[in-house]
């Protein structure tokens, strides 16, 4: 299902992708990630629901995700929050769009560069912040 819904968009080349695991406090410890993706179902016949993904703190902003310029879509490793249960359910991974049509980030969307780079300063290496951002349910990868 999952194959059917993005291979076409990718195929005319209507996303361009980066990928934001690592966190500034945390690095590439997957267990210790804070970023967070909260599970709100929604009402009514279809009752899909979506997804809403933060990183609450400076700590859990992305960072050294390469090709962040150019992105218009992340795959973000977040922890998995359903309702009404206190634990995370793991890290996974979601789909998360950036940018609108016009290029600029979407609301809730924060990106920027992360200065010098040890010697590799013409990647386009940078952060990311998510506040709050809203993706449907069908944007966690299985």
């Amino acid at each position: 299902e999952q194959k059917s819904w993005w291979l076409p968009v990718c195929n005319r080349l209507g996303m361009i992708g980066c990928y934001a695991q690592t966190e500034l406090g945390h690095g590439s410890n997957v267990r210790g990630l804070r970023t967070t993706a909260h599970f709100q179902p929604r009402a009514g016949p279809q009752g899909d629901g979506e997804w809403i993904l933060d990183t609450p703190t400076l700590q859990s902003m992305k960072w050294w995700s390469t090709g962040l310029y150019s992105a218009t879509h992340a795959l973000v490793y977040a922890q998995l929050h359903l309702p009404n249960e206190a634990r995370s359910r793991g890290v996974h991974v979601f789909l998360v769009p950036l940018r609108g049509p016009d290029l600029k980030p979407l609301p809730g969307v924060e990106m920027g560069d992360i200065g010098l780079k040890l010697g590799d300063n013409d990647a386009t290496i940078g952060y990311l912040r998510l506040r709050n951002v809203r993706v449907p349910r069908r944007h966690l990868l299985e």
